[in-house]
């Protein structure tokens, strides 16, 4: 059976194929990176760190997935460069990509003043980028570029997201009803309140 289009789907178990002395599976309880605990919802298989907003590889993640071609479209900066400016704390959420300046930049080693200037126009120029970009960049679960678009066209704005209940988001055209469990709609305001106030986008 097929779980949409193209992805299998288990709908089973054959148990008389299982090995007498089999072991049921402890999964790991923490995340192997940073030790916070790890969650999991009943009808998913992913395994989730809470820890999302001092984990490394989420920080490093988001910050790559925000400065994506797709998302903000910011030129130079890639998962190396995200994992740099993690490492040496210029960026602890993606908000904090608007306050970088040349001579933060290039107190980095080997960083030039060209290279330095080149990421900041960047910078200038994702605040151009259309509202349903935005939205997808901040990486809400269950908002791929599809969801982003309709959130954004029925909502406009990112204060009015914030602030919509459950029937609120789910009046948006195609909007499944997961998108209201997500953590990031309730949960980040302050982080979702930062990218407001640094002004990152004109097409608010």
């Amino acid at each position: 059976e097929k779980g949409g289009e193209i992805i299998p789907k288990i709908i089973s178990v054959n148990l008389s194929k299982r090995p007498v002395n089999s072991v049921k599976t402890i999964f790991i309880l923490n995340c192997p990176e940073c030790g916070s605990e790890l969650a999991r919802k009943d009808d998913e298989a992913q395994h989730y760190c809470l820890n999302e907003h001092n984990c490394k590889p989420q920080l490093i993640g988001k910050i790559s997935h925000f400065a994506s071609r797709k998302a903000m479209n910011i030129d130079g900066m890639g998962e190396e460069s995200a994992a740099l400016y993690v490492e040496k704390g210029l960026v602890k959420n993606i908000a904090d990509l608007y306050d970088l300046n040349k001579s933060k930049l290039m107190s980095l080693e080997r960083w030039a003043e060209k290279s330095a200037l080149n990421l900041l126009d960047g910078i200038e120029e994702s605040k151009k980028v259309p509202f349903e970009r935005v939205l997808y960049a901040i990486g809400i679960r269950y908002a791929g570029e599809t969801v982003a678009k309709k959130l954004a066209k029925h909502l406009n704005n990112i204060d009015s997201i914030i602030g919509a209940n459950k029937e609120e988001l789910l009046e948006a055209e195609e909007i499944g009803a997961k998108i209201d469990e997500v953590p990031e709609m309730e949960d980040n305001k302050e982080e979702q309140s930062s990218l407001i106030s640094s002004s990152i986008y004109s097409n608010k």
